[in-house]
């Protein structure tokens, strides 16, 4: 596998919010739905202290050059970082959320991140989703080990 120039699909900037407080009201004052998990989460993350604009990438796992019918969290990373990937910072998930105000119906794409350990013992990793036209911040599996279809798309920062 070589590192591959990869097309910037949006570009978000980090650090407008300086702690979760902060961040849950921008979500509330926008209408975004989000579970009690969801706060949870964002209780848990840090917070940048300053801005930075990352440029970010969407792959399905198929893009990723990964062709089983279902492959693991950690098989995707690996590969996502073998082709000159990285990994998000907690906080694109809830401002990629805010951001992103064009998004399909049915669409959800999976930050691809460190899981965010909640309350109840569970790894947890953000997910960007709309449905029925309504905007949400969910949540999904952040164990090494759950499992992706090839369609199952992810949102990655380029290096």
């Amino acid at each position: 596998m070589s590192i591959k120039k990869w097309p910037v699909w949006r570009t978000v900037e980090l650090g407008m919010y300086k702690n979760a407080v902060e961040m849950i009201i921008a979500i509330q004052n926008r209408e975004i739905f989000v579970s009690d998990v969801g706060i949870e989460m964002l209780n848990n993350i840090p917070y940048l202290d300053s801005r930075q604009k990352l440029c970010l990438a969407v792959l399905s796992v198929e893009e990723l050059g990964i062709f089983a019918k279902v492959t693991t969290t950690k098989r995707v990373y690996t590969v996502a970082k073998k082709l000159g990937l990285s990994l998000c910072p907690e906080e694109v998930g809830p401002q990629l959320r805010i951001e992103y105000k064009d998004q399909p119906d049915g669409e959800t794409l999976f930050i691809a991140m460190e899981p965010v350990l909640i309350s109840s013992g569970y790894e947890k990793m953000f997910d960007v989703k709309c449905q029925g036209g309504k905007k949400w911040l969910g949540f999904t599996s952040g164990s090494s080990n759950y499992t992706w279809r090839p369609f199952d798309r992810f949102v990655f920062v380029i290096q």
